[in-house]
């Protein structure tokens, strides 16, 4: 089973480099149109909407649950990194508080599932980073009981 990404998690993920890329198109277009010298601040805000956009982007993976572990396939550079189950020491659900105001809680809360490793690092995985995140848990947790 393949994890498919949340569409908001990605638009919250890219939200910013957008932002700086359009920021970067109007400066471009104020120097060569009426001459004003923001070429050295559009370079800029294309650098940093790159390096922005590269660090959101390089920590995000797609997971593969199969018979005998987890693949994570890095969306950037594709590499891969299995996880097999026997090196799985633990797993909890923690709950994550929904944000709220004076008035009342505005979203719910959420669970998110923690795999504690053999080598003492954790494996997160989130409701809101995959859209299928309930089937990615009874996947993992009936090829874990095998």
């Amino acid at each position: 089973m393949t994890s498919r990404f949340e569409t908001l998690f990605l638009i919250r993920k890219s939200f910013l480099p957008t932002i700086l890329v359009v920021v970067c198109i109007y400066l471009l277009y104020m120097h060569y149109t009426e001459g004003y010298g923001y070429i050295n601040f559009a370079v800029i805000f294309l650098i940093l909407s790159m390096l922005i956009l590269f660090f959101n982007f390089n920590s995000l993976y797609k997971i593969i649950v199969e018979k005998t572990g987890i693949t994570k396939v890095f969306i950037l550079n594709r590499k891969r990194e299995f996880i097999p189950f026997t090196s799985i020491k633990s797993s909890r659900l923690e709950f994550v508080t929904g944000a709220e105001t004076e008035a009342g809680q505005i979203t719910p809360g959420f669970y998110i599932c923690i795999f504690t490793l053999t080598n003492g690092k954790e494996f997160l995985l989130t409701p809101q980073q995959y859209e299928n995140y309930n089937q990615l848990i009874k996947q993992i947790s009936e090829n874990r009981s095998e």
